[in-house]
């Protein structure tokens, strides 16, 4: 399920948190007060924190509860830095974007299908909606309203 891409984005595969950190993706909320901040986001397969700049993400946790990360070649399998203006700051297999959206590559068609749509909307569009109380930088679910809804709010 898509997740809005803020300035910098520490994103993070649920499965391998519960595989290689130490206690697990319960252990991480708690360590990282994850859900405690506006801007956390949280998918079926994917976390994601997100700062102002890249070097504000504390990797030290992550490191010392299990998680791997090459610091001489600024690299991880395990979990990835995704920023607004310069994409990720390196490849993983797991994540796919299209600049304004992040997700796990085994993401929901229809969810996908959602997160194009709403990059192809217009500045006036994003106002309207914006004004009747559209949220487009909101995680997309299955829950989610659609374009095709918002399509009618226009």
């Amino acid at each position: 399920m898509p997740l809005f891409v803020r300035l910098s984005n520490l994103v993070l595969n649920k499965e391998i948190l519960e595989e290689k950190y130490e206690g697990g993706l319960k252990q991480f909320k708690i360590d990282y007060s994850f859900g405690e901040y506006e801007y956390d986001q949280e998918d079926e397969e994917l976390l994601c924190i997100s700062k102002m700049n890249p070097d504000e993400h504390s990797l030290t946790m992550l490191i010392q509860r299990g998680l791997d990360f090459d610091s001489d070649k600024q690299f991880s399998k395990d979990f990835a830095i995704v920023s607004r203006y310069g994409g990720s700051h390196w490849k993983v297999d797991w994540i796919e974007d299209n600049v304004i959206f992040v997700w796990h590559k085994n993401c929901d068609p229809k969810l996908l299908e959602e997160a194009e749509n709403r990059v192809k909307i217009t500045i006036n569009q994003l106002q309207d909606l914006h004004e009747q109380g559209f949220i487009l930088t909101s995680t997309i679910t299955q829950r989610t309203i659609t374009f095709k809804d918002w399509g009618k709010a226009l």
